[in-house]
């Protein structure tokens, strides 16, 4: 596979707002935040400014808010919201413009704001679909979508001129060739860091892909097993890492070069299952992930298994 690499943009260590603020070495709560009553305020999705000045959260009614990081403050909504607007369902900030953002919906309609004034504006409708995740890939040329009618499209960032679209499997059995899209609603997608036309996605169908853009068919690897539900998939160098929603064997590390499975990451749990919803890659031997069956937060070194940092808040 050839592989042309990106300009790797100055990065700063966020750590995502569920698993708290600053270095993976001290998950704590940072501030408490009263989010504004607006009907169904279940927060549903959250993302950091490449600079760490801005957090941006979505919620279940499709209301926007942009804050301060650092004391928790509602800065500005953002300037979208419509009585029946569809829940946020992921966000992601664009790797060389700052302060630009995409989000993706509950009806199929992708927003580009900006989170230091509020704006934004409806750039994409996917109709019939639920835009369950989206990424921008690290040249930030590309706006990739994915969700429940399977197909993958790619967007010019700049126009978001459709591009691409690569359609999801809809055959009654099962392929032959497990080199074809998701037959089960999409989750989880993530762009490689440092390659600009790779990127991999997980659902419901226990499969992660591996997709080159540059492709016909895009599908160019397979790895079995991952459960995604969630925001629970992330690259660094040469590893790979998923968060499934599974009982137990749940937080893997997949080597990125052959698909493979390279160790399970010991996530703790007291018997109620682990089912994770997020991971991340804090460094180079450190992984972040949370989920429903302990209602936690762990911060594991997964040369060793030993969790750095835990944090536990009970949900219910």
């Amino acid at each position: 596979m050839l592989l042309n690499k990106c300009p790797v943009p100055q990065w700063l260590s966020c750590v995502v707002a569920a698993l708290g603020y600053r270095t993976y070495s001290n998950i704590s709560v940072h501030k408490v935040v009263s989010f504004p009553e607006t009907g169904k305020n279940v927060v549903t999705a959250v993302q950091y400014s490449k600079d760490g000045n801005f957090l941006v959260c979505g919620d279940m009614s499709g209301h926007m808010h942009i804050m301060s990081p650092d004391t928790g403050a509602i800065l500005r909504p953002v300037k979208h919201y419509k009585r029946g607007s569809p829940a946020i369902m992921c966000m992601r900030f664009h790797p060389v413009n700052k302060y630009k953002f995409f989000v993706s919906t509950g009806n199929g309609t992708v927003y580009c704001c900006e989170a230091n004034s509020g704006a934004s504006q409806s750039v994409a409708t996917e109709t019939d679909n639920v835009t369950h995740c989206l990424d921008i890939s690290c040249s930030g040329q590309h706006v990739i979508t994915v969700g429940k009618d399977l197909n993958v499209r790619m967007y010019d960032s700049h126009t978001m001129t459709l591009t691409k679209i690569i359609t999801g499997y809809v055959g009654i059995s099962a392929p032959d060739d497990n080199l074809v899209g998701h037959a089960l609603r999409v989750f989880g997608l993530k762009c490689h860091p440092e390659y600009d036309h790779i990127f991999i996605t997980g659902g419901w169908d226990n499969n992660l892909k591996m997709w080159d853009s540059r492709t016909e068919e895009g599908v160019v690897g397979v790895i079995p097993g991952p459960h995604i539900c969630g925001d629970s998939i992330d690259i660094r160098g040469s590893y790979v890492v998923s968060g499934s929603w599974v009982k137990k064997n749940s937080l893997q590390l997949w080597d990125f070069n052959t698909m493979s499975l390279v160790r399970n990451i010991k996530f703790r749990q007291k018997g109620d299952g682990e089912y994770l919803y997020c991971a991340r890659f804090a460094n180079d031997q450190t992984v972040l992930a949370g989920g429903s069956g302990t209602k936690s937060a762990q911060a594991i070194n997964f040369e060793t298994d030993e969790v750095s940092c835990s944090r536990h808040r009970n949900l219910y």
